[in-house]
């Protein structure tokens, strides 16, 4: 395991560092009419937190890979609110 990786899994600071950039994908991606259900600070939240949980789950040797991967959480979480 490379120092990016084994950091990422063991730190919630690498995680919040991300917080703006999942922002930025909510407000640009979340569908106007699930504002009501979930706000896009509330989809954040979960993606953060979806991600903390599953951190040793999932091997990232990058930032741009890490990205990615918040990336899809947030987009299955807005899934998921689009669903309810």
């Amino acid at each position: 395991m490379n120092r990016s990786t084994a950091s990422f899994s063991a730190n919630r600071a690498d995680f919040e560092r991300y917080r703006s950039y999942l922002a930025l994908l909510a407000r640009l991606h979340f569908d106007q009419r699930l504002r009501g259900k979930m706000g896009e600070s509330d989809v954040v939240q979960a993606t953060l937190l979806k991600a903390w949980e599953a951190r040793d789950q999932i091997r990232i040797d990058d930032s741009a890979n890490i990205a990615a991967w918040l990336r899809r959480i947030l987009e299955w979480k807005s899934e998921l609110a689009d669903s309810a």
